[in-house]
């Protein structure tokens, strides 16, 4: 038992993406031709590890991550988004040995999102429903077994036991409920989105849940804005190990020049179940205006 434990919590260094998600939308769904493309960097350093069950665990290694994510939200049609995400994964383990230190090192793509958004806006307050499938990019999928001592090489094993995943390798299905208030004439908004969280292959359903509070403090140039969110499994004790996690984050945006802008973010994962804790930052840049021509438009 306490083998598949630490080689549990060993594989979910990954399973959260361990980084600030991409910055999104939100309720306000762009109009047709319009969109947000941000392209950012993000760093993770892992504080602790809470195992299946919500214990905190003490591995003998440290983990780090750095990610590059892609992230678009375009309107592609009236009330209609198309939102998707595309994330490149470095993530490394570091381990105590007899002769230093060993690490443990895995490149690649992690887990593609698309989704459909359709809303609209009465007045100051926006609502939408979001319908988003995850697809993972890479071959492996978590198990709660760990490899059988006897069938490797200790050299072997160490890799199999110490090598991070990429993501835990379901493919889910998330329907979420979004709601936004604008607080005009304040320069500010609050938003707020819940939502079950449909997994396959042996994982638990989860409830997803965010609420965000942002504001401009220098008009059109320089707004913060702060984010509590993350997903609750419903229980424990399937087929395969669930995350289930709360993140706090905030940060500035910072508007360049035209469209293109700044942004910057510090999380926090405070605790959870089959995830890491710790903290990460990101920062990128984004563009939020025209993508293509509206052609329901008719010059005047």
């Amino acid at each position: 038992m306490v083998r598949t434990l630490r080689y549990t919590s060993i594989v979910v260094l990954m399973v959260l993406g361990l980084g600030p998600r991409p910055a999104q939308a939100g309720p306000w769904v762009p109009e047709f031709g319009e969109g947000y493309i941000k392209l950012s960097g993000s760093h993770f350093n892992a504080t602790g590890v809470q195992s299946r069950s919500g214990d905190t665990l003490d591995p003998n290694y440290d983990y780090s991550h750095y990610a590059a994510r892609l992230y678009a939200d375009i309107g592609i049609a009236p009330h209609l988004g198309l939102e998707a995400t595309v994330p490149y994964l470095v993530s490394k383990n570091t381990r105590p040995t007899d002769d230093g230190e060993a690490q443990y090192i895995k490149r690649g793509l992690g887990d593609f999102d698309l989704a459909l958004q359709s809303g609209t806006t009465i007045g100051q307050v926006a609502l939408s429903g979001v319908v988003r499938a995850r697809f993972p990019l890479y071959s492996e999928t978590i198990s709660a077994e760990a490899p059988t001592p006897t069938a490797f090489t200790e050299e072997e094993l160490n890799r199999r036991r110490f090598l991070p995943a990429l993501g835990d390798g379901s493919n889910d299905l998330t329907l979420l409920a979004e709601v936004g208030v604008s607080l005009h004439p304040l320069p500010a908004w609050v938003t707020a989105s819940v939502g079950p969280k449909v997994r396959f292959q042996g994982f638990g359903n989860g409830l997803q849940y965010a609420v965000t509070a942002g504001a401009f403090l220098w008009p059109d140039r320089l707004a913060l804005q702060t984010r509590f969110g993350g997903i609750q499994r419903f229980a424990d004790g399937h087929e395969r190990p669930t995350k289930s996690y709360m993140q706090i984050s905030g940060g500035p945006l910072v508007r360049i020049v035209g469209p293109v802008s700044f942004e910057a973010t510090a999380s926090y994962i405070p605790t959870g179940a089959f995830v890491s804790t710790g903290w990460s930052v990101s920062a990128g840049f984004s563009y939020d205006g025209r993508i293509f021509p509206n052609p329901l438009q008719t010059d005047s």
